[in-house]
């Protein structure tokens, strides 16, 4: 991993084992943008505080820093946003139809692949990915069944590290409708909350908020306040 790290064109903090890749961030603050990954990550967290249990050598975790870019992280439509070009890039590894699960998942048939985390350290941005990447009949859960193509790396960080700090609300405008065709939940679907909430679904709306029905009632959520799971309606 060092040394294909070593050939990507931007500054890369290669570490063998860490607790996170953001919480070493959070405890370093580098003055320059950089790409942190590990090789093994024994308490990786996303949303809500969720742990996430890396496999060494067949998954990936890394956290971009942007500094002086916290103040992107007021933007509600980042998360779903990033997210979205996460998947992008991803789906060519794949053999599978991948979905994007509000407000910062991507799925495959068989459950999660990815998750993205975005928080503020100090005056920047880290943005956290965490992708499953070796699929087996054990774990179908993962992106492919190819090895870990450093190509991918380049092109997704230099796409974080050069194009994100330029992040307007109109680029998530204009990427609304390609979210739609790739949304975990269809429009209309029954859907809850961790409390047990039954809403149905209205998609992500132009300000990044997740539109919920509740009979009449409208309910606007927004990210990282709520997490929700499809309602089995039987046969």
């Amino acid at each position: 991993m060092q040394q294909a790290c070593a050939a990507l064109p931007f500054a890369t903090v290669v570490l063998p084992q860490v607790d996170s890749t953001s919480a070493w961030l959070k405890r370093t603050l580098p003055p320059e943008p950089c790409m942190v990954i590990a090789y093994a990550q024994t308490r990786g967290y996303g949303q809500h505080g969720r742990g996430w249990q890396m496999r060494p050598g067949q998954d990936l975790a890394m956290t971009f820093w942007l500094p002086q870019s916290a103040h992107l992280a007021a933007l509600p439509m980042l998360t779903p946003y990033v997210a979205l070009q996460l998947r992008s890039r991803l789906q060519p590894f794949s053999d599978q139809r991948l979905w994007c699960k509000w407000p910062n998942d991507i799925y495959n048939p068989a459950g999660k692949v990815s998750g993205t985390l975005i928080e503020r350290g100090g005056a920047g941005l880290m943005v956290g990915c965490g992708i499953n990447w070796a699929r087996s009949d054990t774990w179908p859960h993962a992106l492919s069944d190819t090895r870990l193509p450093w190509d991918f790396l380049a092109q997704w960080g230099a796409w974080v590290l050069t194009a994100l700090p330029h992040f307007h609300a109109r680029h998530w405008q204009q990427v609304m409708g390609a979210w739609a065709a790739v949304d975990w939940f269809p429009r209309g679907a029954l859907v809850e909350d961790l409390q047990g909430n039954r809403y149905r679904y209205g998609g992500i709306q132009a300000d990044g908020r997740l539109l919920l029905w509740q009979g009449r009632q409208a309910v606007y959520v927004h990210s990282g306040t709520c997490s929700l799971r499809p309602v089995d309606q039987g046969p």
